[in-house]
């Protein structure tokens, strides 16, 4: 059976074609909107070509760095700020991590008087997550039928935007899984993070 190409797409705010290619790394480019200036990936990457990624050797080399001491003193630094930051709005509840990693965040939420649960395809880091922590995991990506019913106080996801393979109907589903009330955290990444090495180099 043939490969099923992907698909190139315009802006999700304003659907606009992108300009000429911004940055490629790993084999995804990065455009940039002609009219408002959203960076995003066009060809946009299939599911399984970001399952295929969690799959791959690299993945697990990344979660051996991931629980490294100076990784996981950083992360925990962050994961403090973040929460100090997350009282002043919802200061307790059920909280879900989308692409929770190494569970570092979730284990100073719980710790912090929150319910807690994650989402993560990557299944090195699913296992870890449960067995270290013992925090219920969801091992696939949320999708109109993960945790059908189920409602939370406050939804995180730092840095995975970028995974979503259709972003407006990603966060579609993360609306429809807020309770009355409920706030969504989102950390992502802008223009200033980028290697410019690599974006030299891909011009």
């Amino acid at each position: 059976m043939a490969e099923r190409p992907r698909v190139d797409v315009g802006c999700v705010l304003c659907k606009t074609a992108g300009t000429p290619t911004e940055i490629v790394e790993n084999g995804f480019t990065l455009v940039r909107c002609g009219n408002c200036g959203l960076l995003f990936v066009s060809p946009r990457p299939r599911e399984e070509d970001i399952l295929a990624i969690y799959e791959h050797d690299a993945a697990h080399t990344g979660m051996r760095q991931l629980i490294s001491k100076d990784r996981a003193s950083h992360a925990v630094a962050h994961a403090r700020h973040t929460l100090r930051l997350l009282r002043n709005h919802r200061p307790g509840g059920r909280l879900l991590e989308i692409g929770a990693g190494g569970g570092l965040f979730l284990s100073e939420a719980r710790r912090a008087g929150y319910a807690v649960a994650a989402i993560e395809p990557n299944p090195q880091q699913a296992d870890f997550i449960a067995e270290t922590f013992g925090i219920r995991c969801i091992r696939e990506p949320l999708g109109p039928q993960t945790l059908t019913g189920e409602v939370f106080d406050v939804i995180y996801h730092c840095n995975v935007l970028s995974h979503f393979p259709n972003p407006v109907q990603t966060l579609n589903v993360i609306r429809s899984r807020l309770g009355p009330g409920g706030v969504l955290v989102m950390e992502t990444g802008n223009f200033a993070d980028v290697d410019l090495v690599s974006t030299a180099s891909s011009r």
